[in-house]
């Protein structure tokens, strides 16, 4: 059975159902739960219920009220999930809120303003972020340019820099908050750890690197612990 594609210059309201691609010049609004192949949105998307495609782009912002699963997700505004989202890969210009947020690959650049946890097997994020309970990736790479914070970290590889020099072109208009950043996290675990700019009370890891601008509580460590750049820490053990 072939599936209805949509294709409108202005504002489309589409009820629940079964679509093929989907694209709007305009606005975008979603009443009922949708499924779909290829979603663009050029204006604003709002998802009143739950929201499966396989390509979604919105041009503007985009608030999703019910779940939302796609392979390829891109949001070149404001986001905000109010459930839980889940891609293949996760791009977002602009800020962000979300309650639980799952991805392969994720890339923010600007702010994840609000989420109560996310896990990735590749975060990538320029700017600044919020995160209240836990983030647990794979490989993590934070490029600060605000003052971050999280409850505890937890990874196979992380990142740390005080990211400025680092932004240009489109970032230049999202960052605007000073000279770099600074991230305030609880605890951090992992294989290779690699920190500037942040205070954390405890850091555990097999490889563990303490740079420019951090403090830390406690390092524990198993293999090197390597302090630079007057990275301070508390106190050190080895296990």
């Amino acid at each position: 059975m072939n599936k209805n594609n949509i294709k409108s210059v202005g504002d489309i309201h589409l009820e629940a159902g079964d679509y093929g691609d989907i694209s709007c010049a305009g606005d975008l609004r979603f009443s009922g739960s949708v499924s779909a192949e290829n979603v663009k949105a050029a204006g604003d998307l709002v998802a009143e219920k739950d929201v499966r495609a396989v390509k979604i782009s919105v041009y503007g912002d985009g608030k999703f009220k019910g779940n939302l699963e796609a392979d390829e997700i891109s949001v070149y505004g404001d986001g905000n999930f109010l459930q839980r989202v889940k891609g293949r890969e996760i791009k977002i210009y602009g800020s962000m809120k979300g309650t639980v947020v799952e991805g392969e690959e994720i890339t923010i650049n600007g702010e994840l303003e609000k989420v109560d946890e996310i896990s990735a097997e590749e975060l990538t994020l320029n700017g600044e972020f919020h995160v209240t309970t836990s983030m647990n990736l794979g490989y993590g790479k934070f490029n600060l340019g605000g003052k971050s914070e999280a409850k505890e970290i937890f990874c196979e590889k992380l990142e740390v820099h005080n990211g400025m020099e680092s932004f240009h072109g489109i970032l230049s208009g999202l960052i605007s908050k000073g000279k770099g950043g600074t991230l305030k996290v609880g605890v951090i675990e992992g294989d290779e750890i690699h920190l500037e700019n942040t205070a954390a009370d405890v850091v555990r890891g097999k490889i563990v690197k303490i740079g420019k601008g951090s403090r830390i509580g406690k390092v524990e460590y198993s293999d090197t612990l390597e302090i630079f750049d007057d990275g301070v820490v508390d106190l050190k053990e080895e296990f």
